[in-house]
């Protein structure tokens, strides 16, 4: 499993499958502290290999995604498109 050593890169960022923690923070713009608090609830896949925390980069995408999709929901609802 390859994973990231803090790449300030972000579109080589979107070529990686996991990506640490700091990196997580850079491609996110959240804290460490967000970014595990979206682990803890499910809603980006994150596990510690090492000690150290790794995050699956496609799963921030789907997240962002879902967040993107559900606004867009919500201002067709109230006719704002």
């Amino acid at each position: 499993m390859k994973v990231s050593k803090r790449v300030n890169d972000p579109e080589l960022l979107k070529t990686m499958k996991w990506i640490g923690l700091k990196d997580a923070c850079f491609y996110m713009r959240k804290s460490t502290n967000t970014i595990k608090k979206l682990i803890f609830e499910n809603k980006v896949y994150g596990t510690k290999k090492g000690g150290e925390w790794i995050i699956d980069r496609e799963s921030i995408d789907r997240f962002y995604n879902a967040e993107r999709d559900a606004l867009m929901l919500k201002l067709s609802e109230r006719k704002l498109l």
